[in-house]
């Protein structure tokens, strides 16, 4: 090293330094967010395992199954075990009022009073 040059890298020797710790604080906050976006992901699959946890809850009260054990508790016959059908209303089914395009086939409307 010669006499001309060491003044010259001992210029550098902040910037160095400045530099040196502008990655270790970036560093730093890196590996904070990254513990946060961990932190994140982890209540994530806690929130996803209790919403399907408590859809299951949900299901046994206001399920199709529940309905139906509700339906039979209560007096009600299973469809395919009736022998005579009584229609209770004694005007046919309002028709619609819009000009759309209805698909054929076979339309259930049922009434729970």
């Amino acid at each position: 090293m010669t006499q001309a040059t060491a003044p010259r890298i001992l210029r550098f020797v902040p910037a160095y330094l400045a530099l040196l710790l502008v990655l270790a604080v970036l560093g730093a906050t890196n590996q904070n967010l990254l513990d946060h976006e961990l932190t994140l992901m982890e209540q994530g699959e806690t929130a996803r395992r209790d919403v399907a946890a408590y859809r299951a809850d949900a299901a046994r009260i206001d399920g199709p199954l529940a309905v139906a054990r509700w339906a039979q508790d209560n007096g009600m016959v299973p469809v395919p075990e009736v022998d005579a059908v009584q229609h209770l209303a004694p005007l046919p089914a309002p028709l619609p009022t819009t000009e759309r395009v209805r698909p054929q086939g076979l339309e259930v409307r049922t009434a729970w009073r």
